[in-house]
């Protein structure tokens, strides 16, 4: 009996850690502005998981980046990419290579990985458009 509440409080912990991360509303900690790329790189933390939820999380928030961080929602093309992680050292060594930096920061940690990328947003103007590209 004692082994089966132990794997029921441990199951209990578990779903309540899992629900607790789940829960945590998105925080966007930087947006960068790419005018040779013309892109704007947003890192985030909590991104939403499912691609309806991604969707539905830029819907409610795109007047926030018109606002606040200047992107031209609704007035011109733009591009968007979502990034998650932490920054990180470039050591320029090959297992660096596949780091995004931004050239904006000014301390040694400013590079995330490429490949934490959640979501991606197009959108054209002359078609009213918005594409969405999710990653795996």
């Amino acid at each position: 009996m004692t082994r089966f509440k132990s794997l029921c409080l441990l199951l209990v912990i578990l779903a309540g850690g899992i629900f607790w991360w789940f829960s945590q509303p998105t925080k966007i900690t930087d947006v960068y502005y790419s005018k040779q790329l013309d892109n704007y790189y947003v890192i985030v933390k909590h991104f939403p998981v499912t691609k309806k939820s991604k969707i539905r999380w830029w819907e409610k928030n795109k007047s926030l980046f018109k606002e606040k961080y200047h992107v031209p929602v609704g007035e011109s093309d733009y591009g968007i990419s979502f990034w998650t992680g932490n920054y990180r050292v470039d050591n320029r060594t090959g297992q660096d290579s596949d780091l995004l930096c931004f050239d904006e920061i000014e301390t040694r940690a400013k590079c995330i990985e490429k490949d934490h990328r959640p979501m991606k947003i197009w959108y054209r103007k002359d078609k009213d458009e918005t594409i969405y590209l999710f990653d795996k």
